[in-house]
């Protein structure tokens, strides 16, 4: 993506990290980028910190860019893509769009069914280059790795079905609510223990971020939970009541729930 220009419809918080990580790593350089948005704060905050162009509205951002990513909120996404369509853009444009529940078709009927369009689910972490991105859509080789090398320069990236967006948006989109709200509760147990809150919360926050880190690295969540659980011991312990009050049970239920939510919302086109 060197060669080319990357306009963002859209300058929150998410287009603002994605921009970092590619920036960063090399994916493209900051003066071949161009942002809009509706803030004009914002927009000047970002081109700012980033050194990346603005453009006064949509369509002016999207004009000639060779990939234009929409970062909107589902509730902007059609007067987001009636702006790209007046645009002018060339016949290999690549469009990507971050909007939860906008599904591919629905972009297609706006800018054209043999456009290359992709739907993106990057989660929360991207912020710290540590995300995870499920990508569906249609284009050619070139398309995907420039997508591929666009969302994977601030985590890890796959390829999926659209059939299975709303599966991985209760896995790695709601998954870092549900670890936040693991570690929320080991620290409220430890400190029900004596330990005060502070300590509590640190030690919560860097055990997950170990163990995180230890599965990253390569070590298999099995053989994680294997290596600290010795027979008899206290790790044992605290897994048998886990299991006794129904963990792994309340885990599923939490992801089911989260994959309904999402198809009522896909159906809806994002739309609460």
């Amino acid at each position: 993506m060197s060669a080319a220009e990357l306009a963002f419809i859209g300058a929150g918080k998410m287009a603002e990290a994605l921009i970092s990580g590619a920036v960063s790593a090399g994916a493209v350089s900051a003066g071949r980028v161009v942002i809009s948005d509706a803030d004009p704060r914002r927009l000047a905050g970002v081109s700012e910190r980033h050194g990346v162009a603005t453009a006064p509205d949509n369509a002016a951002a999207a004009a000639g860019a060779n990939c234009v990513v929409f970062a909107v909120k589902p509730q902007d996404m059609d007067a987001a893509l009636s702006d790209v369509s007046r645009a002018g853009c060339g016949a290999d444009t690549v469009f990507v769009s971050i909007a939860a529940g906008v599904k591919v078709a629905r972009i297609k009927s706006a800018l054209g069914e043999e456009r290359p369009v992709f739907r993106a689910m990057p989660n929360l972490p991207v912020v710290e280059g540590e995300g995870a991105c499920v990508i569906c859509g249609e284009g050619g080789r070139g398309d995907i790795e420039t997508v591929g090398r666009l969302f994977g320069s601030s985590g890890i990236v796959e390829f999926i079905d659209e059939g299975l967006m709303d599966a991985f948006t209760a896995l790695s989109g709601s998954g870092p609510g549900f670890v936040a709200a693991f570690a929320e509760t080991l620290a409220a147990a430890a400190e029900k223990l004596g330990i005060d809150r502070r300590t509590a919360e640190r030690f919560a926050v860097q055990t997950v971020f170990g163990a995180a880190a230890m599965m990253k690295a390569g070590t298999q969540p099995d053989e994680l939970r294997k290596m600290v659980t010795s027979p008899g011991g206290t790790t044992a312990a605290g897994l048998s009541a886990l299991d006794r009050d129904g963990f792994s049970a309340a885990v599923e239920s939490a992801l089911a729930a989260a994959r309904d939510r999402a198809e009522e919302l896909s159906s809806n086109g994002g739309k609460k």
